[in-house]
C-alpha cells in the first residue's frame, strides 16, 4: 500500500501539469480551421506534391522540412496535428520538470511552477498551425536534449549508458538547431550544465573550464557546427533569399529586445491579469481552494509544498534565479531581435514568442523564491506571521488560472475566424455566378481571430478548394493603404506554389463585403452556439446537422458589387464603397 502511494504522490506532478495544460490547450484539439500558411503546406499534403513543399522549405533553408511535414502525412498525423501539438506542450512541460528536478537549485514545487507556468504562459499563440508544429518539435527535441545531459553527468556505474546518453542528447540537440533561435538559447543551458558538472564532480572553476573545453568540447562546437553546414549548404534562395537576414545595427537591436520585453512579458502578462480580474468570482474561489488544499497537504508534513525543501540555505538566494531567468529571456529574444522581428500580442506573430515561456516561468519562480524568504506580518495578530509559502502558493495560483484564462481566450478568438471561414467558404459554394471573375477585392467587416488579416495565397487556395482551378485572387482593402494601384503581389507568385499559375491579372473584378451573420453575438456566444450545435450533429449521428448547417450559413453575410469595365482602372477601395 505504501508503494501505490509513493506512486501515486510521485506522479501527481505530472498529472497536475497534464490537467493544467488540457484546461489551457484543450479548444486546440477542437479547431478545425485552416489558417495562414497552412493553405500551401496542407495543401501540398493533400495534393501528393511533394516537389513543391521541398522547393519551398529549400529555398528557406530548411530542407528537413520537407520530411517532417512528409513524415507526419506518411504516419497519418498531418490531419490530427493538433493533437500532436497538444502532446508536444505536455512532452515539453514534463522535461522541464524532471530537469529541473535533477539539481538541487530548485525544489521539486518550484520545478513544477516553472513547469506549467512555461506550458500555458500566452505568449505563443501559434498552436493551431500545422505549418509552425515544427516550432513545438524542435523545442520539444532542445528540452529533451537538455533532460538526457544532466541524467547523463549523473555518477552512474554503467559508462556506457552515460556516453548513450550523451550521444543521443548531441544529435537531439544538432537536430532542434532547425529551429535557428535555440542556437543563442542553448548557451545559457551549458553554462548551466557546466555549473551542474562542477557540483557533480566538485571542480574548481579553473577544472571545470577546462574540462568542458575539453571533454565535452562538442558541447561548444555543436552551434557553430550547425551554423556553418546550414550556410555552407543549405543557404536561404529564391522567393526566400533575405529570409531571416541579420540586421547588425546594435542599436535597433536593443530597441527590438526592448519592445519584444514589452509585447511579450508585459503585455502579455499584464493582459492575462485584466481577464482575471474579470472573473472575481471563479479567481475567489480558485483563492479559497489553493488555501484549503495548502492546508492540507501543510498538515500532513509531505513537504509538497514548501518551496524551501531540498534547496541548501546557501542555495536558496533568488537573485541567482533572477539573474538566470534574466539570461534566458535575453537569449530567446536576440535572434529575433537581429533578424529584425518584434512579436506582437497576437496572430501569426507571436510565433515569435516560443522561447519567452521558459524565462517568464523562471522569472515569477525567482520571485515567488524570494517572497518565501521573507516574513509577513499577520492582520490580524500583531506577533503572528504569515506564511510566506501560503502567499507564495496563492499567487502562483493566480498567475497560472490568469494564463490558462488568456490561453482560452486567444483559442476562442481561432475558434471564432475558423467558424466565419468556414460560413464564407460554404456560401460562395452556393454562389457559381461568383466563379468566372479573377480578383476579388474584399472589405472584410467580420473582423474576428488571432490575426485578422489573410495573406493572397489564403484567399487564392480557399478558392481552388472552393470552385477548382489556380486562377483566382483576392486582397483585403483595409490592408493596402491608399490610393490602391499595383497592389497586386509580383507576378514571380503567379505560380503552382501559391495557387495561381492560372491567374490573370487582367482579369474580371468583383468587390466581396464580409459582414457578420450574427451581429448580436459576442465571439465567445458565436463559438459557445457552434460547439453546441457541432455536438448535437456529433452525438446524434448526423441526424442534427441541418441546425449546423443553417447556423454555418448565416455567420457570415457576403454582399457583392461587380466592377465594371469602365470602374477597373479606378481605386478599388472607391468603387467597392458605392452603394
Amino acid at each position: 500500500m505504501i508503494t501505490i502511494l509513493n506512486r501515486m504522490r510521485s506522479a501527481l506532478p505530472y498529472l497536475l501539469i497534464t490537467i493544467v495544460v488540457l484546461l489551457a490547450h484543450g479548444l486546440l484539439v477542437f479547431n478545425n480551421g485552416v489558417f495562414w500558411d497552412d493553405w500551401l503546406v496542407k495543401g501540398f499534403l493533400d495534393d501528393g506534391n511533394w516537389y513543391l513543399l521541398r522547393d519551398m522549405t529549400s529555398e528557406m533553408g530548411l530542407p528537413i522540412l520537407a520530411y517532417f511535414f512528409g513524415g507526419l502525412k506518411l504516419f497519418g498525423l498531418s490531419d490530427h496535428f493538433k493533437t500532436v501539438a497538444l502532446l508536444l506542450i505536455i512532452f515539453s512541460a514534463f522535461c522541464i520538470y524532471q530537469a529541473g528536478s535533477q539539481t538541487s537549485w530548485l525544489s521539486r514545487p518550484e520545478a513544477l511552477l516553472i513547469a506549467i507556468v512555461s506550458a500555458v504562459y500566452p505568449a505563443f499563440q501559434t498552436t493551431v498551425l500545422l505549418s509552425t508544429l515544427q516550432y513545438l518539435f524542435f523545442y520539444f527535441l532542445f528540452l529533451f536534449a537538455i533532460l538526457l545531459s544532466f541524467i547523463a553527468e549523473k555518477n552512474s556505474t554503467y559508462k556506457s549508458h552515460k556516453v548513450l546518453l550523451a550521444l543521443t542528447a548531441s544529435l537531439l540537440f544538432f537536430l532542434s538547431f532547425n529551429l535557428n533561435s535555440l542556437l543563442v538559447y542553448y548557451f545559457p543551458f551549458l553554462a548551466l550544465l557546466s555549473l551542474y558538472i562542477k557540483e557533480q564532480r566538485q571542480f574548481s572553476w579553473t577544472k571545470i573550464i577546462t574540462f568542458i573545453s575539453v571533454r565535452r568540447a562538442h558541447l561548444v562546437v555543436l552551434p557553430f557546427a550547425y551554423w556553418v553546414i546550414k550556410k555552407l549548404f543549405f543557404p536561404t534562395h529564391g522567393l526566400y533569399e533575405k529570409y531571416n537576414a541579420l540586421d547588425l545595427n546594435a542599436y535597433s537591436a536593443i530597441i527590438r529586445i526592448r519592445q519584444t520585453i514589452t509585447t511579450a512579458a508585459h503585455k502579455q502578462t499584464s493582459n492575462s491579469l485584466y481577464q482575471l480580474l474579470e472573473l472575481p468570482f471563479l479567481w475567489g474561489a480558485l483563492l479559497v481552494s489553493t488555501y484549503v488544499l495548502y492546508s492540507r497537504f501543510k498538515s500532513t508534513h509531505n513537504g509538497f509544498i514548501d518551496f524551501g525543501v531540498q534547496i541548501a540555505p546557501h542555495k536558496r538566494e533568488s537573485k541567482w534565479l533572477f539573474v538566470f531567468g534574466l539570461l534566458l529571456l535575453v537569449s530567446g529574444i536576440f535572434p529575433y531581435a537581429m533578424a529584425g522581428i518584434v512579436p506582437s500580442t497576437s496572430g501569426w506573430n507571436t510565433r515569435h514568442s516560443l522561447l519567452i515561456g521558459l524565462p517568464m516561468a523562471v522569472l515569477i519562480a525567482a520571485a515567488l523564491r524570494y517572497l518565501c524568504n521573507r516574513e509577513f506580518k499577520s492582520f490580524h495578530n500583531k506577533s503572528g506571521v504569515i506564511v510566506p509559502e501560503l502567499i507564495s502558493a496563492l499567487v502562483a495560483s493566480s498567475l497560472i488560472f490568469a494564463f490558462v484564462i488568456s490561453s482560452i481566450s486567444f483559442y476562442v478568438d481561432w475558434q471564432a475566424r475558423a467558424i466565419k471561414d468556414q460560413s464564407v467558404r460554404e456560401q460562395l459554394s452556393q454562389q457559381i455566378h461568383l466563379k468566372p471573375f479573377s480578383i476579388y477585392w474584399i472589405k472584410d467587416d467580420f473582423l474576428v481571430g488571432g490575426d485578422t488579416y489573410y495573406n493572397f495565397y489564403e484567399w487564392s487556395s480557399m478558392f481552388k478548394k472552393i470552385w477548382g482551378g489556380q486562377s483566382r485572387i483576392a486582397m483585403q482593402l483595409e490592408y493596402l493603404g491608399r490610393p490602391i494601384s499595383h497592389k497586386l503581389p509580383p507576378p514571380k507568385v503567379f505560380s503552382n506554389r501559391y495557387n495561381l499559375a492560372e491567374f490573370n491579372p487582367k482579369g474580371r473584378q468583383i468587390c466581396l463585403n464580409i459582414r457578420p451573420g450574427f451581429p448580436e453575438l459576442s465571439k465567445k456566444d458565436l463559438v459557445l452556439q457552434y460547439f453546441y450545435l457541432r455536438a448535437r450533429a456529433f452525438f446524434y449521428a448526423g441526424s442534427q446537422t441541418a441546425p449546423l448547417n443553417e447556423f454555418l450559413n448565416r455567420a457570415a453575410r457576403i454582399d457583392t458589387k461587380v466592377i465594371s469595365t469602365d470602374e477597373a482602372a479606378l481605386d478599388p477601395a472607391e468603387v467597392c464603397s458605392r452603394s
